[in-house]
């Protein structure tokens, strides 16, 4: 029953809730002025949120204008004076700020291209080659085994191209016909280095598959001696570093002095020590030592013999340890003339003698004789091979190589003709002749005669460097895009034609120039369209903008407008500001361009136009450089006093007597401590030791001939450049400790005042330190003197923008951002209040909800009693 007391006018009659409504609604009046409030407030800060992405826009446009980097722009245009060729047929060239204008000739003569040798040809891919040993690809060990295949030993090689050191050669095979296939190795990258192969085991595997020849030379030939390879450990076996598991062993000479090693056993520092050891090599003046340097951050260790060059090795170890190596050369041969078949197809090495074509009748005794000459010409040995009925042209292919010693090759290529190749390199005199002998009348069995010719390449492409003549100077690189001949240039080389001359004239783009400088005006004019929209009266139909009349705006206004009036100290006054170059204003605030003005000073004033949008520091001393400066440096004349010039770490040696008494070790560690030790042999001269200290040194420490004694500094300037020294044996007199280079210091005061402000010194640089007008300012003094230097400093137009509106549009401490942030504040503040509020609205409606239901209860209670009482009345009277 008590929840019909709530229905509004049930015992009254009166619309109580309507009313009620009515009456919240007046007191909801003040909570609607606050959301009034608040929307408008909401519309401010998008009014903001625009201004600061326009303010942000601008400031991008000023930043690419504060630095006289950022005016470097250039357009290159090249011409060739060929006929038949364009310059895009030979190169292709992209230019950076760091270029200059200028005009080069040039020639590109070679275009680096990438190793490529071929394998000898074999009858399968899928057979057994016979062939075992270890072969070293790029300083990858590759095992093979006699029951592997052509197909075999491509798969292995190429999957040494992954993991940490991939090989990074690419294997594959060539079928050159039916029934004659190669082994292609292709260098991954391009340069005269190409493809390190060695045979790693006594079993000369390179030969063996024809990918060389068998003449070796120097592989890493330093000034008067040779180098090994890098290996990552001096004192474990070489067997144990390549992980070999047939490491050479044998004599090796050195200067014409028989020298044993065994790689299964011997180290660098072994090896290194036999060779010091050895009596004859001392006389003769040869050295060895162990050089340490870094790859990366991997520690490695060459073994680096001085003194000579005359090294012969017939067991591959000079070959294992990257001394030697063998050529590529042309292989020639004989070629035979008759292209023998079974059935018609082509004959293979597997092929029965008896079942060549024409050989219908075998007999008992059938032979044939094998007569030639030698590579030198020497006549052979005439040899009869006796054919049975399982003689195949294998065995006789066999029988051939057995009669020349081994010192041939022969196979059968995919013609079905006998090829056999000469495995000595030169000029060969090789002949052959095989005479069959055949009983039965109705057969026959020829195989031509054998031309001389050269049968095959072992290297298709040469390893080379790219080659260019820039000017008349050449320069070779490993690569076909060359940066570093040209400042802020870099060519891509894609023809070669030495008849044809590129000319490459590099000239200012003024055209860009000007469109950064359009692009600054039009960001402004923006800014300067929205401010005044915002700033239009309202009248009939246009309502008041959000940001009407605000004095925050006008600052935003005032400020921008001010450095587009205002002059820049320090220039030439002819030039001091924008309108005298061609930017002009009008009388709505919105700047414009005079094109034909700006074009004629980006042309005949390129500099002034630079200085007037620029920040810029200058000095009379050619020894103090600017590098950039903070936003709150302040354009003026600033005094420099260089109290310590920077200096690099050094030590130098002393009472060296021109040639090193005994072994000697040498460490050295850098300020992040990194170490390196090099080992010094005895008998070594000042520049041998100065060669081992520098090969592969990662430190930053260079070694130098003093005047024929022993420096050693850092390649850095100040403390930074600091190292350890540690010697031990040796005469060259250096003192153990650690050396330290000085660092510049220095202060800075406005000119006239006589208020210091610090700098701090790294190295050659002097840096502002914070919390003074200097914060932020780099200044380089590479000179020797202390004193006093002067300093100019001017901030153009660009800049000043630049850093105006790092405080305006900055989004954590800009005033754009504070305005955000503040009408955000106040936002939230209403939203709080306008809860409260609501709150209170509801428990005053509340309160009269409980009234009017109270009423209504208890007007039903007396209508209930009237009607009882009425009831009473009634039945009284009718009785």
């Amino acid at each position: 029953m008590a929840a019909t007391y709530s229905i509004s006018g049930l015992a009254s009659g009166l619309d109580w809730r309507s009313m009620i409504s009515q009456l919240v609604e007046l007191e909801r009046r003040p909570i609607t002025l606050l959301e009034e409030k608040q929307t408008t407030l909401g519309e401010k800060k998008s009014a903001w949120n625009q201004v600061n992405s326009l303010l942000r826009s601008l400031k991008t446009a000023a930043g690419a204008l504060n630095s006289p980097d950022d005016f470097n722009l250039f357009t290159p245009k090249a011409t060739i004076n060929s006929t038949t060729l364009n310059v895009s047929d030979l190169l292709s060239y992209a230019v950076g700020s760091n270029a200059t204008e200028g005009s080069y000739n040039i020639t590109v003569n070679n275009l680096a291209a990438a190793q490529k040798l071929s394998s000898k040809s074999f009858g399968s891919t899928s057979e057994a080659l016979g062939i075992s040993g270890e072969l070293i690809i790029n300083n990858r060990v590759l095992s093979i085994a006699a029951t592997d295949s052509l197909s075999t030993i491509q798969n292995k090689i190429n999957a040494l191209n992954s993991g940490e050191n991939p090989a990074g050669v690419t294997a594959s095979i060539i079928a050159i016909s039916t029934g004659e296939y190669r082994l292609s190795l292709t260098s991954r990258a391009t340069g005269s280095e190409g493809i390190s192969l060695a045979s790693g085991s006594a079993d000369n595997i390179l030969t063996q598959l024809g990918l060389a020849d068998g003449t070796l030379s120097l592989r890493n030939a330093v000034t008067g001696g040779a180098r090994s390879w890098a290996f990552s450990s001096s004192a474990d076996s070489i067997g144990q570093v390549f992980g070999l598991t047939g490491a050479a062993s044998g004599t090796v000479t050195i200067a014409g002095v028989a020298v044993s090693i065994d790689l299964s056993t011997d180290s660098l520092e072994d090896i290194a020590g036999t060779i010091n050891n050895n009596a004859a090599l001392q006389a003769a003046g040869v050295h060895a030592s162990v050089v340490q340097s870094k790859n990366g951050d991997e520690t490695v260790y060459t073994l680096q013999i001085d003194g000579t060059q005359d090294f012969t090795d017939s067991s591959n170890i000079l070959q294992t340890l990257g001394i030697l190596k063998q050529g590529y050369s042309d292989v020639t041969g004989v070629n035979g003339t008759m292209e023998n078949t079974v059935n018609g197809a082509a004959i293979s090495s597997s092929t029965l003698l008896i079942d060549i074509d024409g050989y219908n009748t075998w007999t008992p005794g059938d032979s044939i004789t094998i007569q030639g000459t030698g590579h030198d010409g020497t006549a052979l040995d005439a040899s009869v091979f006796s054919i049975t009925e399982s003689s195949t042209v294998g065995d006789l292919l066999s029988a051939v190589e057995a009669a020349f010693g081994g010192e041939v090759t022969a196979y059968v290529n995919g013609s079905g003709a006998i090829v056999v190749e000469d495995n000595q390199a030169g000029a060969s005199s090789l002949s052959l002749t095989l005479t069959p002998s055949i009983a039965a009348a109705n057969s026959s069995l020829n195989f031509g005669s054998f031309e001389s010719s050269t049968i095959r390449k072992r290297e298709i492409v040469a390893g080379q460097d790219a080659e260019i003549t820039l000017d008349g100077i050449t320069f070779t690189r490993s690569t076909n895009q060359i940066s570093d001949v040209i400042a802020g240039i870099t060519l891509d080389l894609i023809g070669a034609d030495e008849n044809a001359t590129i000319t490459l004239n590099v000239v200012r783009d003024y055209e860009g120039v000007k469109g950064k400088i359009k692009e600054l005006v039009d960001s402004y004019n923006k800014v300067m369209s929205y401010i005044a929209a915002q700033n239009e009266a309202p009248g009939e139909g246009n309502a008041t903008k959000p940001l009407y009349a605000d004095t925050s705006l006008y600052t935003v206004k005032s400020t921008l407008r001010s450095i587009i009036l205002s002059g820049v100290t320090g220039l030439d006054s002819g030039l001091d500001h924008l309108s005298l170059i061609g930017i002009n204003i009008d009388k709505t605030g919105q700047l414009s361009i005079n094109n034909a003005k700006l074009d004629g000073y980006l042309q005949s004033n390129f500099e002034d136009v630079v200085n007037l949008f620029s920040a810029q520091g200058t000095s009379m001393n050619s020894s103090l450089t600017y590098i950039t400066s903070g936003i709150n440096m302040a354009e003026g004349d600033y005094e420099v006093e260089i109290t310590q010039t920077a200096t690099r770490a050094s030590a130098v040696g002393s009472g060296f007597s021109g040639v090193l008494s005994e072994d000697a070790t040498l460490t050295l560690t850098n300020a992040r401590g990194k170490e390196e030790t090099i080992t010094l042999s005895a008998g070594l001269n000042i520049a041998s030791i100065v060669n081992a200290i520098n090969s592969g040194n990662t430190l930053g420490i260079v070694a130098e001939n003093d005047g024929g004694q022993l420096r050693i500094s850092s390649s850095t300037y100040g403390s930074s450049g600091e190292f350890t020294l540690s010697m031990t044996g040796g005469n060259l007199g250096l003192a153990d400790g650690t050396y330290t280079g000085l660092d510049v210091a220095g202060r800075i005061r406005e000119q006239g005042s006589s208020d210091w402000m610090s700098m701090t010194g790294r190295g050659q640089t002097l840096i502002g330190d914070d919390d003074q007008a200097v914060e932020g300012l780099w200044l380089r003094y590479t000179g020797s003197e202390t004193g006093m230097v002067d300093f100019s400093f001017i901030k153009g137009v660009g800049d000043r923008l630049d850093k105006a509106l790092h405080y305006m549009s900055d989004g954590i401490d800009g005033y754009v951002a504070n305005k955000q942030k503040s009408l955000q504040n106040q936002i939230n503040n209403i939203d709080k209040k306008i809860d409260r509020m609501e709150m209170r609205l509801t428990q005053y409606q509340e309160t009269l909800i409980a009234k009017y239901t109270a009423m209504e209860r208890l007007l039903s209670q007396l209508q209930s009693q009237q009607s009882w009482l009425m009831n009473q009345i009634s039945f009284m009277s009718g009785v």
